[in-house]
């Protein structure tokens, strides 16, 4: 069987025990050359693919990780280029409208019942996990 040794834990707590493990300015520069974004539309406007778009859901729960756990985020956006012509193509990937109202909704134990979760996962601790996530995701949305 497979285990995944941080099933339990937020990125902003992964990310904190990295800094634990390393020092925090090990891994800040690790963390920050690792990447999380989901586009990869960006050859259209001459960026590398590796950029971060900064507005999936990927770039929002590893910036929000980045504050939570007090490291400095070194990852450079797109979305803080303030570039003309990027503002339409990360307005339609965008994912930050999604993520407010979805922190602004919460998530109950309704909600926790409806997931299909392993055995050994308990529905308290899935919901627990999952307010841990909004709080952090709240820091940055």
């Amino acid at each position: 069987m497979i285990r995944n040794p941080f099933e339990r834990m937020t990125k902003g707590e992964m990310f904190r025990l990295a800094a634990e493990l390393v020092g925090e300015q090990a891994a800040a520069d690790f963390l920050t050359a690792s990447h999380s974004c989901a586009h990869t539309g960006h050859r259209s406007f001459r960026l590398p693919v590796t950029q971060h778009c900064g507005v999936c859901f990927g770039c929002l729960v590893r910036r929000s990780a980045f504050a939570a756990c007090g490291l400095v985020d070194g990852t450079s956006y797109l979305d803080s280029l303030n570039r003309d012509d990027l503002r339409n193509y990360l307005a339609d990937k965008s994912m930050v409208r999604a993520v407010q109202e979805f922190v602004e909704r919460g998530v109950d134990d309704r909600d926790v019942s409806s997931m299909t979760l392993p055995d050994s996962y308990r529905g308290r601790d899935a919901l627990d996990l999952i307010q841990r996530t909004m709080r952090e995701l709240a820091l940055v949305v």
